[in-house]
């Protein structure tokens, strides 16, 4: 897929305000009525939750999480695009594939027609929550008219551009055809919407009839935009006047970011030196002031990126200009692909190198079959071989996941062999299967999660190395003294057996053996009597739990409880209450690691 479109279309955009504890918990924050309500088969929707700390600003949480749920939804659409479109592509004819593939959605700075947001804070929870949604019907009607009214704009542009052009005018022509550009941008954005949503018609689509109109743009440019020789600096200047046109006196700052390859968003030398030349042309053209482009520029900055790829023997370059999301300008040209050969200039990013070694890389597991202990860490390395071609791979990173979650990292040596040490063995199961891989996204310099990044795993998947792991649960010894008033033993311990149960559920086996134990779970209690009123005699537990490791004889875990209260009709009952009081304090207070 070669240029990449940025949507950037008519913004509704409906944010709440953060919520505090007094106020209701939306409806929304629950599971079961966002699928009542807000149904896959209707809404793209995106929910984010989480626990803020205390010092934690609500609205800084709150914008945050907004973010990332409209950034989620977005990803949504991103997905269904890239399916659709692979699928489209393979039932198109020649002609139609290659219009097809000029195209591609990346949809970072997208402001979609009719997305909605909320968001809510419990102050007393410390928790925050955000959700966007849109519903697929509102879109499909706006974009299937937007499509419609986008083609016909850009046919009365482009009938004013050749009456100019037959009167002689070619300034005035040349302007016509670039206004046309910032309207193919919204037409593309708006086909490609649709394509998410699941339309597939000419009907609907209106593909045939936008190429075939922006075959006659770029024909009506470059008959009044020939030149005797082609290189970087002329066609940035056209470029840039192009822009000029459209663009006319701005004041503000234009930022300007390179143009990156295809649909990756990767930069090559090609994207310096052209940059460099257009952010010259831009002063001439139009003087305008330009800035280098960030991460962090501001949203409401005028913008100016775009794409470049490969058609035949030239390297078409596209930029667009925004500003606050919305299109602007847009400007195309060629550049001879026997000019950049010449001036031996590198237009392939370095990444793809790397990312056409992929279909060529193994990776195998040199050692499976381990045992280990639930809690500890692997004796011994899950070391791997990768190769490329069947070479050994150096410096290549290696990922251990197990269930999708990463538990160790490790990078391949000389001889290709990399060894991941995992510090900790999970208890949930008997046998664990960890799954060694390559890191795609350090090995190749790839965004992580980004939506390129999944698209090259897919096309050329690397098969990981697995490997079993036998796991025995930890092996526990616990001593509890618990003690009445007086010193006096109680019948039957209360604190023991639940402290135990815990354990049990944690995957934690007990022994009666000190020696063989892996850890030392001491319980030291004792109740003492409080007063007692009109009958009530009332009673305190002071306990401690604490947890030694046999092998270093290093305390793990410890946990105090003082003055438990427990009341009933004499001090012993009272003790008794407030021995299951201290009971229930301890079974909500052991963490899942102890050791």
């Amino acid at each position: 897929m070669k240029r990449i479109i940025t949507i950037s279309l008519g913004l509704l955009l409906l944010a709440g305000f953060a919520g505090t504890a007094s106020a209701q918990k939306p409806l929304w924050t629950d599971y079961a009525w966002r699928t009542a309500n807000r149904p896959d088969s209707d809404y793209f929707v995106s929910f984010i939750s989480g626990v803020s700390k205390a010092d934690d600003d609500p609205k800084e949480i709150l914008d945050k999480y907004e973010e990332q749920a409209r950034a989620g939804l977005i990803q949504q659409i991103q997905v269904n695009i890239e399916a659709t479109t692979d699928l489209m592509i393979a039932n198109m004819d020649q002609k139609s594939t290659e219009a097809f593939k000029t195209r591609s959605v990346s949809l970072s700075k997208a402001d979609i027609a009719g997305l909605r947001t909320e968001r809510y804070h419990d102050k007393k929870k410390q928790e925050a929550y955000a959700i966007a949604w849109v519903k697929k019907s509102e879109l499909i009607y706006y974009y299937r008219n937007s499509v419609d009214n986008l083609i016909g704009k850009i046919d009365n542009k482009l009938t004013e551009a050749e009456n100019y052009q037959q009167k002689g005018d070619k300034g005035l022509a040349l302007k016509s055809y670039y206004e046309t550009m910032p309207s193919f941008t919204q037409l593309e954005e708006a086909q490609f919407i649709l394509i998410a949503l699941g339309l597939k018609s000419e009907n609907e689509l209106r593909f045939d009839r936008g190429n075939g109109l922006m075959l006659k743009v770029k024909n009506g440019i470059t008959a009044l935009q020939q030149s005797p020789r082609a290189n970087i600096d002329e066609l940035s200047y056209f470029m840039a006047y192009g822009l000029f046109l459209q663009l006319g006196d701005i004041k503000e700052p234009l930022t300007l970011n390179p143009l990156t390859f295809e649909s990756s968003g990767l930069k090559s030398e090609f994207s310096n030196r052209f940059n460099e030349a257009l952010s010259r042309s831009l002063v001439k053209a139009g003087n305008y002031q330009v800035i280098a482009g960030s991460k962090t520029a501001a949203s409401t900055a005028v913008v100016a990126d775009g794409t470049y790829w490969k058609e035949g023997e030239l390297l078409k370059a596209n930029a667009v200009v925004r500003r606050n999301g919305s299109a602007l300008a847009a400007a195309e040209v060629s550049l001879p692909l026997s000019w950049i050969r010449e001036n031996k200039i590198n237009w392939v990013p370095e990444n793809f190198v790397k990312i056409n070694q992929l279909k060529q890389i193994k990776i195998v597991a040199l050692n499976d079959g381990h045992e280990g202990r639930a809690g500890r860490p692997l004796a011994k390395a899950l070391s791997v071989k990768v190769t490329l071609e069947g070479a050994p791979l150096a410096n290549a990173p290696v990922t251990y996941k197990l269930d999708g979650t990463e538990v160790g990292h490790a990078t391949t040596n000389a001889q290709g062999i990399a060894d991941g040490l995992l510090k900790q063995l999970s208890a949930s199961r008997q046998t664990l299967v960890v799954m060694a891989q390559l890191d795609v996204a350090a090995y190749a310099s790839l965004e992580p999660k980004s939506a390129f990044l999944r698209q090259v795993e897919s096309t050329w998947p690397v098969t990981p190395a697995r490997f079993l792991i036998k796991v025995a649960p930890l092996t526990v010894c616990v001593k509890s003294s618990e003690k009445m008033h007086y010193n006096n033993p109680l019948d039957v311990n209360i604190l023991e057996p639940v402290l135990k149960d815990v354990l049990a559920a944690k995957g934690f086996a007990f022994t009666e053996d000190q020696a063989t134990a892996d850890l030392m779970v001491n319980i030291v209690a004792k109740a003492r009597n409080g007063s007692n009123m009109q009958g009530i005699y009332f009673s305190f537990v002071d306990a401690t739990v604490s947890v030694v490791d046999m092998a270093s004889g290093r305390e793990t875990f410890k946990k105090s409880m003082s003055s438990i209260k427990g009341g009933g009709a004499d001090f012993e009952r009272a003790a008794i209450k407030a021995y299951e009081e201290t009971a229930k304090e301890i079974r909500n207070s052991i963490p899942d690691k102890i050791n």
